[in-house]
């Protein structure tokens, strides 16, 4: 395993390529778990000093996006939903994530394109709340500030029609603030942190 995120909960490359959340100490033995506090110690002075623009990103069909890194609680496999009644298309119901019920939201239903697969869930801080996307893949994370030193990315919203960043301001404002602080990553810049990636 490799520490990628030092702030706890600290955020892990799986070997299947993924990235987890490690947020219950009883599933790491005590050594594996000492050595990925002091690794992830050790990183989290170098990524402050080099950049403060640390995003999660994830990709849809049709697009990649990136969710800055302070509002990302912690990814996962998809849970059970249990759906409810009286809400938008784009939520698709409630699951119990560690004991707490969480409205889960489909990403790519909120930009325009519904039936993706749900991959992932991101657990996202909102206020003193949660909320969990869903997500076709969590593909890691990647420090922004270079690219947009350069460049301003698109907001993630751009896809989204006006009804509904509307329904979602209605419903949580706050939901609306951190969604709109993230971004669509074009082709080019994808590509751009992909060669960064492998480089460095």
């Amino acid at each position: 395993m490799n520490a990628i995120s030092a702030k706890w909960p600290l955020l892990v490359a799986t070997s299947d390529g993924y990235v987890e959340s490690v947020l219950d100490e009883s599933t790491l033995g005590r050594d594996q778990l000492h050595r990925l506090k002091k690794q992830g110690e050790e990183e989290v002075m170098v990524e402050r000093a080099e950049g403060t623009r640390k995003a999660l990103i994830v990709a849809l069909k049709s697009c990649v996006c990136a969710v800055p890194l302070m509002h990302v609680i912690e990814t996962m496999r998809p849970l059970p939903v249990e759906p409810i009644s009286g809400v938008p298309s784009f939520v698709w119901g409630v699951a119990i994530i560690r004991g707490i019920p969480t409205p889960v939201v489909d990403l790519g239903a909120i930009l325009g394109a519904p039936g993706e697969r749900a991959g992932r869930f991101v657990t996202l801080r909102v206020g003193e709340k949660q909320m969990a996307l869903s997500v076709n893949a969590v593909l890691g994370v990647r420090d922004l500030d270079a690219i947009m030193t350069i460049r301003e990315l698109p907001s993630l919203l751009q896809r989204a029609s006006n009804d509904v960043v509307e329904t979602i301001g209605t419903l949580d404002k706050q939901v609306l603030m951190v969604l709109r602080a993230s971004w669509e990553l074009p082709d080019e810049v994808w590509r751009a942190l992909t060669a960064q990636e492998a480089v460095s």
